[in-house]
C-alpha cells in the first residue's frame, strides 16, 4: 500500500468517486443548498457549526 503507484491509483479512484458524487448531488438538487433540507435538524446544526469554525480559522 505504501508504494507510489498504488497510492497514486487509490488517490485517483477516491478523487473520481468524490467528483462523481458531487455531480450526482448537483443533478439531484439543482438549487444550491437544497440538499440541506434533507438533513435532520441535528445534522444541519453540526454542519453549520463546522462551517462557522472553518470561517473563524481563516
Amino acid at each position: 500500500m505504501q508504494k507510489l503507484p498504488v497510492r497514486a491509483a487509490l488517490f485517483a479512484l477516491v478523487t473520481a468517486f468524490e467528483m462523481s458524487m458531487a455531480d450526482a448531488i448537483g443533478r439531484r438538487f439543482e438549487t444550491p443548498g437544497r440538499w440541506l433540507e434533507k438533513l435532520s435538524a441535528e445534522r444541519r446544526k453540526k454542519k453549520e457549526d463546522f462551517s462557522s469554525d472553518r470561517r473563524c480559522e481563516e
